[in-house]
């Protein structure tokens, strides 16, 4: 029972690969999109991708992470003139936030559903959260989805949620550790072979129940993470503890 229910677990985990894989032209197109957007509002600016996106743990269900990053602009102004005068790049300045100001331009954008487009100031980190319209790929699809039996106008709709890409964009900044995750979290990968398997299947159990959103009081993709590598270490720990010799000095041959 065990052998086969292992079985299904790396099967199951190769269907989530190769739908990831198929998502993916789409989900670059719309980094290079956020990418674009921070760009016109500051020409330095860089977007880089954290999260199960980055870490290779991302589902069907999983947003895609961006953090934009921005160079320090120093001035010979004292910082009470700066924070009245706004955020200062090339020639521009902004007023607000940087989330606002960022969040201003997107709800201009043709590419971003108007509807879908929140910005959540309220936490440690604050975000934007938005959905695409269904994009062009980035790169040539890796694959299309088989013909459905419910025909084209349900493969249409299925292509066009596919090709539509959920977004959590946040700034970098002192409390951002983002980034910093995605190294800790391969090498998690790497120490616990059975991590990953296990991971995506509770993930998309989760999502199911609607219990994956942070925001909503859900569990986060780190939390869960992290969860599992305590209990693979406890795991591991009574393995350990199994095969220590039992008895007392004298039946493990001590003098």
């Amino acid at each position: 029972m065990h052998g086969m229910l292992c079985a299904d677990v790396e099967l199951f985990t190769q269907r989530v690969a190769k739908d990831i894989q198929r998502r993916l032209p789409y989900r670059l197109a719309a980094v290079s999109k956020v990418q674009a957007a921070a760009a016109s509002l500051w020409p330095r600016a860089q977007c880089k991708v954290f999260g199960s996106q980055a870490t290779g743990l991302c589902v069907s269900t999983s947003d895609v992470d961006v953090v934009v990053c921005l160079p320090k602009v120093m001035s010979t102004e004292s910082a009470p003139s700066l924070a009245r005068a706004g955020v200062m790049e090339g020639r521009n300045v902004f007023k607000g936030t940087l989330q606002a100001n960022l969040a201003q331009f997107l709800a201009n954008a043709e590419w971003v559903q108007a509807d879908s487009l929140k910005t959540i100031e309220n936490t440690a980190v604050p975000v934007i959260t938005l959905t695409t319209k269904p994009l062009p790929p980035l790169l040539p699809p890796a694959g299309k989805p088989a013909p459905g039996a419910c025909g084209e106008a349900q493969d249409l709709k299925a292509e066009e949620r596919l090709r539509s890409v959920r977004l959590d964009v946040t700034f970098e900044g002192a409390e951002h550790r983002g980034l910093a995750a995605v190294a800790l979290v391969k090498n998690l990968v790497q120490d616990f072979p059975s991590l990953k398997n296990l991971f995506l299947v509770l993930k998309l159990m989760l999502a199911e129940k609607g219990l994956d959103n942070a925001y909503t009081g859900g569990l986060t993709s780190f939390g869960l993470i992290l969860l599992l590598v305590r209990f693979l270490q406890h795991q591991n720990q009574q393995e350990l503890q199994s095969r220590a010799p039992q008895g007392g000095p004298e039946e493990s041959g001590g003098g």
